[in-house]
């Protein structure tokens, strides 16, 4: 399970936090097989993935049942991130340009 993890957080430039169910489901974990089997074997894979230092952190949260993974992307995965939010910031910036150009725009 930790190699699966590992590729399929490795593509993650920013991971988002999954639940359980839908990682048993994304792995092929057999859909029969008993969730709190899964949520062990998961809770291992992760802890083994932070201490050989693929993961920086890795939370099992039982209330929300969710689990939650920091990592550190790769340069090319840094590189995306920044022209991600460059791109966010140029599109706020038009969206806030193109307010202020409406007739009707009345500022807070």
């Amino acid at each position: 399970m930790a190699r699966w993890l590992h590729g399929f957080y490795s593509t993650h430039a920013a991971p988002y936090d999954y639940g359980v169910e839908t990682l048993k489901h994304l792995c092929g974990s057999a859909p029969k097989g008993r969730l709190t089997d899964f949520r062990k074997a998961l809770k291992v894979a992760l802890d083994l993935m932070v201490e050989k230092g693929s993961l920086v952190s890795a939370d099992l949260h039982p209330s929300r049942d969710v689990v939650q993974v920091v990592r550190i992307p790769s340069e090319s995965q840094k590189r995306h991130l920044a022209r991600r939010a460059a791109q966010s910031e140029a599109a706020q910036i038009a969206m806030n340009e193109s307010d202020f150009n409406n007739p009707n725009f009345k500022p807070d």
